[in-house]
């Protein structure tokens, strides 16, 4: 079982898949001394300015509920060992391990950006979905407040967006539902990612919790490993879970053909074989005796006819101004 780096979620400076040279580590005999005056100092978080020379992405996926998204920030300092996002961090030739949650950037000028987009005569709204690849409210957000900035720009502009809120502990988010619901704010539940014999026997729970918390949606994702992430999975599983690494392992591959990962549209959120059979009836299920099937079987639409193009920046004029 390997040793837990405190407030991370990865041990390793695993390579990218583009790094020339890689390095391994070997056991050279000598037993290491885990002393407090030979650990490793703990690793501090960095945050890199980042000038951004667009802001909204764009997706055609036809399992993704939404075909724009907005990410202030490269990196997450949550550090979830399953982060489908590592990989991006390899383009910055930088390791999808530690790196990814150590090293973050901070795209300062989002929210000029987003003003400009949405000022292009040619622009159709369309609801953005806000941070998505990584978290728009981890650590950095309260001081740096660019997703704030961001949300005030569509709050202008009467943009629709999709908004998800920080890693906060189960009890906050129920309580943040049931605010929202109490306000008319029509609420879903996302239950992801399910991990088979690590968090999968919660679904019930977590459904009916929500629902009692004003929730009127609710679906659900399996665990996805593309790229780099795997073997960092792997590697949480030994350090954390090394009982049953081999057992949820095991039925991860049967989920995906034989293999760690299958990106093909249609069954890279649910899997394939007998266990994703068993998941999604469990899903249906519960959501038809919760009563979510008689409210919503879809997330609601949001409403682009409000859309309102950006004022203009206002120029200070010793003339004053005619508006």
């Amino acid at each position: 079982m390997g040793i837990a780096i405190k407030g991370r979620g990865s041990r390793t400076h695993l390579a990218g898949r583009f790094e020339v040279t890689v390095s391994e580590a070997m056991d050279d005999g000598w037993a290491p001394d885990e002393s407090e005056e030979f650990a490793a100092p703990r690793l501090r978080t960095e945050v890199r300015a980042e000038t951004a020379r667009s802001i909204i992405s764009r997706n055609k996926s036809p399992d993704v509920g939404f075909s724009q998204s907005v990410n202030p920030y490269r990196g997450c300092e949550h550090g979830c060992s399953y982060c489908f996002a590592r990989p991006s961090h390899a383009y910055l030739n930088l390791s999808p391990g530690l790196d990814f949650e150590t090293k973050l950037f901070a795209k300062t000028n989002a929210p000029q950006l987003l003003r400009k987009e949405f000022s292009r005569p040619g622009y159709v709204p369309q609801p953005i979905a806000l941070g998505i690849n990584t978290d728009a409210y981890q650590p950095i957000e309260r001081k740096l407040k660019l997703t704030r900035q961001l949300i005030e720009v569509m709050l202008e502009t009467q943009h629709p967006a999709k908004l998800e809120p920080r890693a906060s502990a189960p009890h906050a988010r129920l309580r943040a539902m049931r605010r929202l619901s109490d306000a008319g704010i029509p609420v879903g539940v996302m239950v992801a990612p399910v991990i088979p014999w690590i968090n999968d026997a919660e679904l019930e729970a977590v459904l009916e919790a929500a629902h009692d918390a004003g929730a009127s949606t609710a679906g659900y994702v399996l665990l996805r490993l593309p790229l780099e992430v795997a073997p960092l999975f792997r590697d949480w599983l030994d350090t954390h879970h090394p009982d049953r690494a081999t057992h949820v392992m095991s039925t991860i591959n049967q989920l995906r053909g034989g293999k760690d990962y299958n990106s093909q549209f249609g069954t890279r959120m649910r899997g394939e074989g007998v266990y994703a059979d068993l998941l999604s009836n469990r899903f249906k299920l519960a959501r038809k005796r919760l009563g979510f099937d008689a409210q919503h079987s879809h997330w609601p639409k949001l409403d682009c006819t409000r859309f309102l193009r950006p004022l203009p920046p206002r120029v200070d004029s010793p003339q004053g101004s005619l508006f």
